[in-house]
């Protein structure tokens, strides 16, 4: 008789006396247990059987115990990685509809103004301004006046500043101004990455960045 077939056979008979005594005690019960388990392993000695005695016993409520660790070993709730809930499909999209309301009052405010209708892509403008109205719909960058907006470090107007726009108005400027028209590529190459580093300075400085543009002029 192996280890294995003990344990099995002293649980059986464990789950038959409680069975049968559904009314005793645990205690009762344990004795009960207990005397069977000397009487098994005196009989198995008598038919010269080997009997290996170690010290586990069958606890019933292992589940519970091994639940319980588990619930001590769970990391405290401050510890735990905060779960963001999902963006209900519902607003997302009054978000989207109310972004997109604006896209021809953001383009038509960027037509008209005097400084951003020469260097920006009013198309690009209204874009930009449609994602930065979703992306912070539950924020005051929701509600932002477009006026204020496009002043805003905080609003990447990416795209914005127009290449071939910029090269239209520096152009103009030398011949204005009787520059050597040898340094156009430089200062539109200069003041274009100036301008796209500081899309939101570009109404109030556009004249400083255009007069620091180096060049040798």
């Amino acid at each position: 008789m192996t280890f294995r077939l003990r344990i099995v056979l002293i649980f059986s008979a464990a789950e038959c006396i409680g069975s049968a005594h559904a009314g005793d005690n645990r205690q009762q019960t344990d004795a009960r247990r207990r005397e069977y388990e000397d009487e098994f392993i005196q009989g198995a000695r008598a038919g010269n059987k080997k009997v290996v005695e170690t010290d586990w016993r069958f606890e019933p409520n292992v589940g519970a115990v091994a639940q319980q660790q588990q619930d001590e070993d769970r990391e405290p709730a401050q510890n735990r990685p905060l779960v963001v809930p999902q963006v209900s499909q519902t607003e997302l999209q009054q978000a989207r509809a109310e972004a997109t309301t604006e896209r021809p009052v953001s383009r038509n405010f960027c037509q008209k103004d005097p400084v951003l209708s020469k260097i920006f892509s009013c198309p690009d403008f209204a874009q930009a301004v449609f994602v930065y109205r979703v992306a912070h719909r539950a924020d005051a960058g929701a509600k932002e006046p477009v006026e204020s907006l496009v002043d805003d470090p905080k609003f990447p107007c990416q795209g914005c500043v127009n290449g071939v726009q910029v090269m239209t108005w520096v152009r103009r400027r030398i011949l204005d101004e009787k520059l050597n028209p040898s340094s156009q590529n430089c200062i539109v190459s200069t003041l274009t990455k100036t301008l796209n580093s500081n899309t939101s300075q570009v109404r109030t400085h556009l004249e400083n960045f255009y007069k620091e543009r180096g060049c040798g002029v």
